[in-house]
């Protein structure tokens, strides 16, 4: 069951953090709804997002070397979740100035990269596979001779 539902754990990775960042720099830290936030506040709790982002990251990851996906594209759907951590991680860096998160960015497309190199070859294992199951059967398959008539039927 954990390995049909595992590369979906990794979903709320990345976007938390983006999305507080995102609303509240497009609203000019205006009043948005009758909220009215400091910069300081969504700089706080950016952060704190962040945090859990990098928290579940963490548990994805060990889960992932705990319970290896193979024979499924599921291993693709590790990538964008991988991509928006990224993404959050350098809107972050640009938002407080915290230059340590440059290297965290850093290892983040590091490991997205290492993880696209995995799932291309195992969709590749999994295109040979299915190539090697097919001429496997047609190799089993007996050949039918044609048949012939009689001359005197």
């Amino acid at each position: 069951k954990v390995r049909d539902t595992l590369p979906t754990t990794m979903l709320p990775v990345g976007i938390s953090s983006l999305i507080i960042i995102n609303l509240f720099s497009i609203s000019g830290f205006g009043p948005i709804d009758h909220i009215s936030l400091a910069f300081s506040s969504v700089e706080l709790l950016s952060v704190i997002l962040w945090g859990f982002e990098v928290w579940n990251f963490l548990v994805v990851v060990i889960l992932i070397f705990t319970h290896p996906v193979r024979g499924t594209l599921g291993i693709w759907a590790y990538g964008f979740p991988l991509g928006l951590f990224a993404t959050s991680t350098i809107k972050l860096l640009d938002f407080t100035g915290f230059y340590a998160l440059l290297w965290t960015y850093v290892s983040i497309a590091i490991i997205l990269n290492v993880l696209w190199v995995y799932a291309w070859i195992n969709t590749g294992m999994i295109f040979l596979g299915m190539y090697r199951s097919e001429i496997s059967e047609k190799e089993a398959r007996p050949q039918q001779t044609p048949i012939k008539m009689s001359d005197g039927v």
